[in-house]
């Protein structure tokens, strides 16, 4: 299994780069792909954002976590993606928290859980 990007040009300037979990095979003696599992979408303009790749980041694992694949083969794959969507720093989830449990507050909604052990929080 390997991960697979595919960026769409959009109009205006603003490209996307979507991001999957495919398989080679072979079908009648030629090499074929097939997704297994799209992870998700980020526009490249957010990526220097923190709160757009947090949830990037969100979605990307849980979908990757449903697959059941081994340990080393899910590390493969989130390197993989940090290659092209950079993790989180402890500092950057920190903040992107901070300003949640401040908008929930405003709202008066309940306040979102801070994991700290995430997978895709990496220190520098």
């Amino acid at each position: 299994m390997f991960i697979r990007f595919k960026h769409s040009p959009r109009s205006g300037g603003c490209s996307s780069l979507s991001v999957y979990v495919a398989e080679s095979r072979r079908e009648d003696s030629k090499p074929r792909q097939k997704v297994v599992r799209y992870l998700g979408t980020i526009k490249e303009s957010s990526l220097p954002f923190a709160q757009f790749r947090l949830k990037f980041w969100q979605r990307a694992v849980a979908a990757i976590e449903g697959l059941n694949l081994p340990a080393e083969v899910v590390q493969q794959l989130t390197e993989a993606i940090a290659a092209r969507v950079p993790y989180l720093t402890p500092e950057e989830h920190r903040s992107v928290m901070a300003r949640q449990e401040e908008a929930a507050r405003r709202e008066g909604k309940p306040l979102p859980a801070y994991e700290p052990d995430l997978p895709f929080v990496r220190p520098v």
